[in-house]
């Protein structure tokens, strides 16, 4: 039986714009932008298609699954020592490069925290407590602020001193209902798509665990059949990855 391949789900481009970086299950698959043609494949170790690279070109950082970011070096291609954001249940979920390239930050839905990342140590900061399920960021051009997005509201960060401001506070998502508490530890939660309520299962794991579905679900009608990636110009033919 051939073994199954599991497609690219995430892309990041070189800042010089003549390389990139399709993000597979487990590795990293550069593709030259002038030839269009894939070189061979960065090992990482499991990864869930987020990637962001430092201003110079020189460094890679891929959002890995059991609380991980691997860098990547991206002058010899290989994959770092993993760093550790949080536990190995908490759930890495965003990440973000400072316009400077000093710093990385990385949201962790299970423990309601975004980790500071120093690029020229590779080593994690001390975690910023923010909301539940933060799972999306963005920075200012000038790199002074950051901005989390939580299961309700927003909220700012210091990136001079990596602390959160008051929360911008918004109504919930309308794909996000559960039923109990909301505080990510209540005994019954139920999200949409599952048939019931799980009885002792964090909402963080809830819902994590339905965005999985239908992120696959997603990829059936997105990905090109043969693990193939697109370019979007006149007469370009899809790069079989």
């Amino acid at each position: 039986m051939a073994k199954k391949r599991c497609g690219p789900h995430g892309l990041a481009v070189a800042p010089d714009g003549k390389t990139v970086y399709a993000v597979n299950a487990g590795s990293v698959r550069p593709i030259n932008a002038v030839t269009w043609k894939a070189e061979p494949s960065i090992r990482t170790g499991s990864t869930n298609g987020r990637m962001v690279i430092t201003p110079d070109g020189r460094m890679g950082y891929v959002l890995g699954f059991w609380g991980r970011v691997i860098p990547v070096d991206l002058v010899t291609n290989m994959a770092q020592k993993p760093i550790m954001v949080g536990e190995r249940n908490s759930l890495p979920s965003a990440l973000v490069m400072a316009p400077d390239g000093k710093t990385v930050f990385v949201a962790v839905s299970g423990s309601r925290t975004v980790v500071p990342i120093s690029t020229a140590t590779s080593t994690a900061g001390k975690p910023i407590r923010v909301g539940q399920l933060p799972d999306q960021l963005a920075i200012t051009p000038d790199g002074r602020t950051g901005y989390v997005l939580t299961y309700h509201a927003v909220y700012p960060i210091s990136t001079m001193s990596d602390t959160a401001g008051q929360p911008i506070h918004l109504h919930p998502p309308c794909d996000r209902h559960s039923a109990g508490r909301q505080d990510g530890v209540g005994k019954w939660i139920h999200w949409p798509g599952d048939q019931k309520a799980v009885p002792g299962v964090r909402a963080a794991d809830q819902h994590h665990r339905q965005r999985a579905r239908q992120d696959h679900q997603d990829r059936q009608g997105r990905y090109l059949p043969g693990d193939q990636a697109m370019a979007i110009r006149p007469g370009s033919r899809p790069v079989v990855l």
